[in-house]
């Protein structure tokens, strides 16, 4: 804006405005993840506390001025974790009372622009499981073809074995809230 003042004797004085931006458009979304780090989690051990981060928001006319986030039970509800603050964090992890459930929880992340127009996305939830597998059956060799002695035969004594290469065991975990990853082995002479 250019204005411009001029006296009776004939004198001026122009001054012009930095200018405004005109903004007519939300925030263009971008996404949340579960969990912090580089990956989005399905399940978090900690029943107390939640964990998220996002990334690609973004608004080219006013910019980003905040974001807030809440939790809920169910995609974009906010009935677990009312509506906070984040400033310009792209990351928050809180304490957060979960009300003892185990979820699904979705979090949810709300971006507003500088003229006050808001975008918001939710994650696609997480499960919370705060216990180790359980174990059904502790590990145990298996007495079959893999070189174990049996009693049948002569100055052998059972549960021997004589096969350096194999080994046959068994065992059995069970984790009813998100499964088992992964299992090892580790073998002590």
């Amino acid at each position: 804006v250019h204005v411009r003042a001029c006296n009776h004797a004939g004198l001026c004085s122009i001054a012009v405005s930095d200018g405004v931006t005109v903004d007519t458009n939300p925030p263009i979304p971008g996404q949340v993840f579960d969990g912090l780090g580089d990956s989005d989690i399905a399940y978090s051990p900690l029943p107390n506390h939640v964990a998220l981060h996002w990334a690609g928001f973004s608004d080219p006319e006013s910019q980003i001025d905040h974001y807030d986030w809440c939790l809920g039970l169910t995609a974009g509800e906010c009935d677990v974790v009312v509506w906070k603050e984040a400033y310009l964090q792209d990351h928050v992890m809180a304490a957060a009372d979960l009300g003892g459930s185990s979820g699904p929880f979705y979090a949810t992340v709300r971006a507003t622009n500088g003229v006050g127009m808001t975008t918001q996305v939710t994650s696609n939830g997480f499960v919370v499981d705060a216990t180790a597998p359980i174990v059904d059956q502790d590990p145990a060799f298996v007495v079959d073809h893999f070189g174990f002695v049996s009693t049948t035969v002569p100055d052998q004594l059972e549960g021997y074995q004589f096969v350096r290469s194999a080994i046959h065991a068994k065992w059995h975990f069970d984790d009813s809230e998100s499964g088992i990853d992964h299992t090892t082995i580790e073998v002590s002479v």
